[in-house]
């Protein structure tokens, strides 16, 4: 069973949901969550990620979704993978997949949900808060705890059935 909290401290618009664990079980749980964030805005999905940890293959893991991705053309990587971001305004099961395993693979990681189309605000290395005070959106980030998917959201949207799903 998963720890939801909903902080009192940032205007009940940060969630944090605990224990995750590199394991079928949560790498499905997780992948349900991307896909429902998505279904909520419907518009663009941005992808940060760097640093990844010892147990995967970047080189390897990053082809991949290039490949996946239907219009690569804005995927961006650097140092052979090492660091990687994209934006998509549809992704099929393949990319869910690889995403809650890139979750796992990487440090840093952050997954922004914009509920505009066009998403087109730089976020590069921004704070959760900054997006979502500037563009409608969930963003899904990990912070010092492994274990915690952190969610932050704009103020017009809400957690309801996220925390109940």
């Amino acid at each position: 069973m998963k720890e939801i909290n909903i902080h009192e401290r940032y205007g009940k618009n940060l969630c944090s949901i605990r224990p995750f664990e590199n394991i079928y079980q949560d790498h499905v749980y997780l992948a349900s969550k991307i896909l429902y964030l998505f279904s909520l805005t419907g518009g663009v999905l941005h992808v940060q990620v760097s640093r990844p940890t010892y147990e995967y293959e970047p080189n390897e893991m990053g082809r991949k979704i290039k490949i996946i991705l239907k219009n690569n053309m804005n995927f961006d990587y650097k140092s052979d993978f090492f660091e990687f971001s994209f934006h998509c305004s549809d992704f099929n099961d393949e990319l869910l997949n690889m995403l809650s395993k890139v979750w796992f693979a990487y440090e840093h990681v952050t997954y922004i949900f914009f509920a505009d189309r066009k998403g087109g605000l730089d976020v590069k290395r921004m704070p959760w808060y900054v997006i979502t005070s500037n563009a409608k959106s969930f963003v899904m980030f990990k912070g010092a705890e492994e274990d915690v998917v952190w969610i932050g959201k704009s103020k017009e949207l809400t957690f309801d059935h996220l925390i109940t799903s």
